[in-house]
This record gives structure tokens, sequence and C-alpha cells, in this order.
């Protein structure tokens, strides 16, 4: 801050009305604030030559630059500078792109003038914020800069932060382990000692010192002092220093080395014993009490479908010295269900030449079977896709096509691939492009997924959502789809859009900064003096901002809808009638289903609707919301007049209304909103004469 408690704020907006009021309520809702006005950003970047801000509050739609531009001048040299876009400009496309220009906050123009009570109380919280940034900042680096290695843990026990020193005892850089669980740096023995020792002593004390073992990248270990401490956000902090020149590491932590994790059996063929190595006894949950030495033992639990086609291999083995022991079979576990092992062995014979014992090894390939199994069922599954579908070895050369690969492409028949490689679907720009921008990035992070153009085999074009993935052995799957339709369609709602929202903008700009000030300066004037006819003036800002909003909402919204989630009928009505003044009108919610909708916009459907029928049943009027029996979907009906049977084709039309102050937007809204979803809207008699209206074609959550 400038000043010990004072705040300096300087307001942009080309509008001299807007500033000069916006400034005048600032100051009266914080004594604290000195708010200093421009009306354009050339003008407002050289207040920044004589005077020192604490924060930045600027409109967007403005001439010479708009806000976003303004925004990233005042960046290059105040990069820290609080910036708040306080304007009339609502859309979702300026919210994201002014957050993404990183904007301090945003706040849209509101009537009336409780909306700068808010924008007192933003500019407080980001200016607090700024200064708490700059002092949690000095701390960073501070711990950036200390000697002893400092890591931060999440309630997951993954790195949330880590400084160099921790990084560099490990052998890594930050950002590798950044979202890596601490059981990347312990050896295995160590990794039990923190789970059994020292996280239930944190958890019983809040903090941990003494010695652990750490485990670099490389694979050498090495002695740490080490202190945890819990947070009271469940995080832990944990600090380590490499001890090692201090004691003889090598003396007091030696490591176990590690035998095989297969299976070993020595099998005595002259007395049918078998000598087994502990992963034997582990393997499939057996211990050594419930492990017999006969081979008997093993034999029993061959699945009854396998033994005889294992224990003929066995003899086979022993009778040929030439034949090798190698069989994949079932085994039973100790829980009753069944494994997959694979057994390989030779035999062994005396100086007699005959046999002596089968020595060997079994290996768990359960994981393995059951990935062949799900290869198996997705090979299947890529055949009757209806995307293109294809695999490529590590040569680029197609080993697997599916028939609508090949249909996407103008082919007959998938073979006509196979062999080729993938640059005969693309023409030569778009595989310079594709080698030169796509293939790094594919191979860099195992996957890429974007748009392309393919080239049929007639020679014409289209464009393709294409979907890279790099196999284990170097080669690719590629999935494609084409996407003419698709592109159309943006082309024409992008031109769709961009008429309605040159319109919604001349409305919000042109419209609602002028009216926002006459409603700042009907409030002024009540204050000045008493009449009847500021009462009037009051009515028709009203009229006027309700007329602004109804058209916004039809130009940015129209028949859009967002991401649809579920949403419980029995509860959405209650939360919508609030939010409209229904003076002694009653509500009844008689539906308990919850169905598929974007909330907010069903909140609008919902809210226009219950509008609708207090302004035209009557103050005292009955509306019930309820289920349609037979029907997917629900009504909305009232006891009041109706509406007329020539009138019902009429009524969803913009602009139609019966009402001196009606906007005639309201059932207009309705029925675009039920269209984004794919619901259908009529309107009927309700049992009491009432209008009822019924949106069908609703999708019920199971």
């Amino acid at each position: 801050m400038t000043e010990t408690g004072n705040l300096h704020v300087l307001h942009v907006d080309n509008h001299p009305g807007m500033v000069s009021l916006t400034a005048e309520m600032l100051e009266r809702e914080d004594d604290r604030f000195t708010v200093t006005t421009a009306t354009s950003a050339s003008e407002g970047l050289d207040r920044f030559s004589n005077e020192k801000f604490d924060c930045v509050v600027s409109d967007y739609d403005m001439p010479g630059q708009n806000g976003l531009e303004f925004l990233d001048v005042v960046r290059e040299e105040y990069p820290d500078l609080p910036f708040i876009l306080f304007t009339g400009e609502g859309s979702e496309e300026l919210a994201s792109d002014a957050i993404s220009a990183g904007v301090t906050d945003y706040v849209q123009k509101e009537r009336g003038n409780d909306q700068y009570a808010m924008l007192a109380n933003r500019i407080d919280n980001a200016v607090e914020r700024a200064r708490t940034n700059r002092e949690c900042q000095r701390q960073l680096d501070a711990i950036e800069t200390a000697r002893e290695g400092i890591s931060i843990l999440d309630a997951d026990g993954h790195f949330i932060y880590v400084n160099e020193a921790y990084a560099d005892l490990y052998g890594y850089d930050p950002g590798q382990m950044c979202d890596e669980h601490w059981e990347l740096i312990y050896p295995a023995e160590e990794v039990g000692f923190v789970h059994d020792e020292i996280l239930p002593t944190v958890e019983q004390e809040g903090i941990w010192h003494g010695e652990t073992t750490g485990l670099r990248a490389d694979g050498s270990i090495f002695l740490e002092d080490h202190t945890v401490a819990a947070t009271d956000r469940n995080e832990l902090i944990c600090t380590v220093q490499d001890i090692t020149a201090q004691e003889d590491l090598h003396q007091k932590h030696q490591l176990v080395a590690r035998a095989s994790t297969d299976a070993f059996f020595d099998w005595n063929l002259r007395t049918d014993e078998v000598t087994r190595n502990e992963w034997y006894l582990t393997m499939f949950g057996y211990d050594s009490s419930a492990i017999e030495t006969s081979a008997d033992w093993w034999r029993e639990r061959i699945h009854p479908d396998d033994r005889d086609r294992v224990l003929a291999a066995v003899d086979r083995a022993v009778e040929n010295p030439a034949t090798r022991y190698d069989e994949t079979y079932r085994f039973e576990k100790k829980n009753g269900t069944y494994g997959t092992l694979r057994s390989r062995g030779y035999v062994v014979y005396d100086e007699n030449n005959n046999p002596e014992r089968l020595v060997g090894v079994h290996i768990d390939v359960t994981e393995r079977k059951e990935h062949e199994r799900k290869l198996e069922v997705r090979s299947a599954a890529m055949e009757a896709s209806i995307d293109g579908m294809a695999i490529l070895d590590a040569d680029d050369e197609y080993v697997f096509v599916n028939q609508s690969h090949a249909d996407i492409y103008g082919y007959e028949e998938p073979d006509a691939f196979l062999g080729e490689t993938w640059q005969m679907c693309y023409g030569k720009d778009e595989r310079d492009r594709l080698e030169a921008e796509i293939l790094p990035e594919l191979y860099e992070n195992g996957s890429w997924r974007g748009e392309a153009v393919g080239t049929r085999k007639d020679g014409s074009t289209f464009p393709q959502e294409l979907s890279l993935t790099v196999t284990d052995s170097g080669g690719l799957i590629c999935v494609v789809r084409d996407i003419t339709e698709r592109k159309q369609q943006e082309r024409e709602r992008k031109q769709q859009n961009e008429r309605l929202e040159k319109f919604a903008d001349t409305v919000s700009h042109d419209l609602r900064n002028p009216l926002t000030v006459a409603q700042g300066r009907l409030d002024l004037a009540r204050a000045e003096c008493d009449s009847d006819y500021l009462d009037g003036v009051a009515d028709a800002h009203e009229r006027m901002a309700t007329l602004i909003d109804d058209l916004l909402e039809l130009t940015r919204e129209g028949n859009r809808v967002n991401e649809t989630e579920s949403v419980t009928l029995a509860k959405i009505p209650t939360d919508c009638w609030q939010n409209v003044a229904t003076a002694d009108a009653t509500l009844v919610t008689a539906v308990h289903q919850t169905i598929h909708a974007d909330p907010n916009r069903l909140k609008q459907l919902l809210e226009n609707l219950f509008r609708n029928a207090v302004e035209h049943g009557g103050t005292d009027v009955t509306v019930t919301v309820g289920g349609l029996n037979g029907k997917s979907g629900f009504y909305v009906a009232d006891d009041g007049t109706g509406i007329p049977d020539a009138e019902r084709a009429t009524v969803f039309e913009a602009g139609y209304t019966t009402l001196d102050d009606g906007t005639g937007f309201g059932l207009n809204i309705v029925q675009e909103i039920a269209e984004a979803h794919g619901w259908d809207v009529q309107v009927t008699d309700s049992e009491s004469g009432g209008a009822r209206f019924e949106i069908t074609g609703v999708k019920f959550v199971e």
C-alpha cells in the first residue's frame, strides 16, 4: 500500500460518467480509498509517471486499447500489481480470456449501487493478497536457498513441493519429484519403517525426528538426519540432511541382497521330493507350513483341465534328453482361485545317463495372461469400431487396419494398407507438418491428440480428429475420425455466434453503461430531493434493465448448454422460487426424479415459467411442478386463467406479450433452453383451467 492503511486506485473507463460515478461511490464505500481516473488506456499509463497505485480497475471495451491489451502493458512494468477487469461484458469467452491473460479479478457491472460495495471489497482483497504473496515469496526464496533439504507432502504422501537442496540429495530435479510418492526415495526395508514407526508417531505427536536411509536416483544410499512435522492442512513438512560423512554408513546399513522373484524348484525324480526357494512359498499366498516336500502337493493343485497335459510334458522331458520342459497352466492359490504359471526346466542326468533331477523355475504369468485376454477383447472391439483404427510397427508400417479406417480413406479393403507407411494417408504439406511438429511431441510425451488433414485414395482431402499413442515396442496405435460435418457445423455456429456477440456487445456496452450511470445518478438525486417523479424514473430504469438482461440471455446463451449433470427435481424448484418476485403465490413440488441437465440453464427455464405464472395468473396463484405419467419429463402448471388456444402457437415467439410491462422474451428463453437440452416444450390446460407447460424428452438418472 502506498501509505499505511490507504489504497490508491487507478480506474480506467472510456465513459466519463462511469469513471466519475465509480470513483465517487468507491470513496464513499471506504474512506481509505483514493481513486484516480482516466478515460483511456493511454491516459491511464500516463498516470503511472507521477503516481503509485495499489490496484488498477479497468473496463474492457475501450477505443485504442481494450482492457486486456492495457493489462499486458501494465504487467510489463508492474508484474505484481493487482488488476481488476470491471466491465459490462459478461461472456464466458471474455471471462476465460481475462483469466488466461492474468487478471487478478473479473467483476461484471450490475444494476444499482450495491455493486460498488462488492467492487470495493474485491479491491481490498486483491491488494491484501498481493501483499501476502510478496511476503510468501520472500519466505519461499529463503526456503529455496536453504542448505538443508525441505519438502512438503500432501495427505496421500505425494510431493507437492521440494527445494533444490532436497532434490539434489536424492539425485533428481525438483520437477521430477513433484507428484511422485515419497516411497520413491527409500529402499524397500526403509519404506516399512516409515509406515510402521514414523507416520504413526507423527499422527500421534505431530512430529518425528531421527535417522533414515535415503535412496538416490542412481541406486546408492545415504544416511540422513530426518524431521517430519504435520501441518493443520493435513500435509507433512520434511527436512533432511546428509550425515553419511558423520558415520560409517556401510557398517550401519547393509543392503539385503534381493533374491530373484521367480520360484525355483529342484525335483528329485527318484524320491519325488522337491526343494524350493522362498518365493515358491509366497507366490500364490502359501506359507511354509502349508507346503509339503512331496511333488504330489504340486500335482494336486494343477487345474484339473490342465493336469494331464502338464504331467505328460514332464514325462516327455524325462524320457527324451532333447526335450525341454516348458508349459503354461493354471495353479490353485491358497484362497481357492487360480493363477497362471509358466514352468520351465531341464532334466539332470547321473553318470549312467539316468534321469536324476528336474530343475527349473515357476513364473507367475497371471497378469500377462489377463493382459493377453484383454488384448483379444480389445482387438475385437477395434474391428467393430466406427472410428478408423490402425497399428503401425516401429518402422512406421501398418500391421493392422480395421474396416472403418479403410472406409475413411476410400479403400475397399484394409489389406491395402498392410506393409505401407502412414505417409500414404497424407499430402506432402501435412506429412511435413506431422514430421516437424507432431511426431517429436508424440515421442516425447508418449501420446498426441489433435486435428490433421487426411488425403483419400482419390486425392480429396478431409479434416480429421487424430489420436496417436506410442506402444512399448516403439510402434503406434492410430485412431482417426472424419470430422468434415462437424467442421462445417462449427463454421456455421461460429458465424452465428459472432453475429450474436456483436449484437450483445452493442446491447451491453452502449445501453448498459449509460443505464448504470443513470441509476447511480438517480440514487444520488434521491439523497438530494424527494419527488414522486423519481419513482417513475426508477420503474423505467428497471424496465430497461430487464429488457437488456433478457436480450443478453437470448443472444449469449441462446440454445447452448454446458456439461450436464445429475439434478434433483425435488430441490431445484424451491431454489428458483426464491429468485422470483412471487408475492402471495404458492409453490407445490410433486416430483422426485433426478434428471440430466445443465443446472444453471434449468434454473433459468424454471424461473421464467414461475415468473410467467405469477405475472399472468395473479399474485395468489398456486404453481405446481410435477412428473408426467407415462412420459419422460415434467410439467409446470398454475391455477390461473390459462392461455387461449388461439395464442398457444405464438406464446413462444420472441417479443410476444400481453402485458404492458412485459418483455416478451421469457417463454422464448424457455423454448431455447429446452431445445438446447434436446427437450420439447408444449403448453396445454392445467386441471384447474390454468396454464400447463409440459417438458418432454428428458433423460432421467437411473
